[in-house]
């Protein structure tokens, strides 16, 4: 009789085990499937949601993702989660603590800190500061910055978030911010330092369509193409080719002085899409 009512206990255990993990995974969110941005003039990567919008501003050194289809209208208000990457000089090259009172300094009143600690994101060392949110209307989440330094410039990351009414698009999103950070990797070399002239230093170009990103290839060329050569004279030929898994253009270009160059460029970004 102690077997069976042993036995019976066991099996009832079990069940609550299982019955507890598929409710734990019942109201796990799943994670979104990813897409790959790099950015070649700062050396860095990182996945961001596949569904959300993705904006690029080369003339500030910043990109955003919104999980909304698009930018609110000017002057309108942003909604949905919302990530966004600037590129800052840190000529002086200060520490990133230094750094960070610095800019603070500068910007006015400071905002109030709800945590800071240090972490880990791209194999360096950051400091993610979480701030209390301002009052408003509009529901938000607790605003997270992270900051970075590689070399002579700062990557400051914030993370914000609405509720909209149909969604909390803050504590919603979450993971997928810190899927975001936990993907982040800085590359060997940047495009500030490659030359084009071989697969291994190839200038990445990143666009959504072919007609894109060739007009990038070409701009590169005659923008930064046989720069001790008197510049570019014209192209002569462009082939395709594929190395280490990536795709590549290549450009045959003769510079002004009569010498010929074989520039690079990594494709992958827009490679069949037209």
């Amino acid at each position: 009789m102690k077997k069976i009512i042993i036995i019976l206990i066991i099996i009832v255990i079990i069940i609550g085990i299982g019955l507890g993990i598929f409710w734990l995974q019942k109201d796990k969110k799943p994670l979104s499937d990813f897409t790959v941005y790099s950015n070649a003039d700062y050396g860095f990567s990182l996945e961001y949601p596949t569904n959300w919008y993705k904006a690029d501003n080369p003339e500030f050194s910043s990109v955003f993702f919104s999980s909304k289809e698009e930018e609110p209208p000017m002057g309108g208000v942003s909604l949905g989660a919302r990530i966004e990457i600037f590129v800052m000089e840190n000529s002086e090259n200060l520490g990133l603590e230094e750094w960070i009172e610095e800019s603070k300094a500068q910007e006015g009143p400071e905002e109030e800190l709800m945590k800071k600690e240090e972490i880990t994101v791209g194999g360096r060392k950051a400091i993610k500061e979480v701030i209390i949110p301002r009052q408003g209307p509009i529901e938000e989440g607790s605003p997270i910055t992270v900051y970075l330094a590689k070399d002579d410039y700062i990557i400051q990351i914030n993370y914000t978030g609405r509720d909209t009414g149909l969604e909390t698009d803050y504590w919603g999103h979450l993971q997928e911010f810190q899927h975001l950070l936990d993907s982040f990797k800085f590359s060997e070399k940047s495009s500030l330092w490659q030359d084009g002239l071989s697969f291994e230093t190839a200038i990445v170009i990143e666009a959504d369509k072919s007609d894109e990103g060739i007009d990038k290839e070409y701009e590169w060329l005659y923008t930064y193409g046989c720069p001790d050569k008197g510049g570019v004279a014209e192209r002569e030929m462009q082939e395709l080719q594929e190395y280490g898994g990536h795709k590549f253009d290549l450009l045959y270009t003769l510079c002004n002085n009569g010498d010929k160059e074989i520039y690079y460029f990594q494709i992958d970004s827009f490679y069949g899409k037209w």
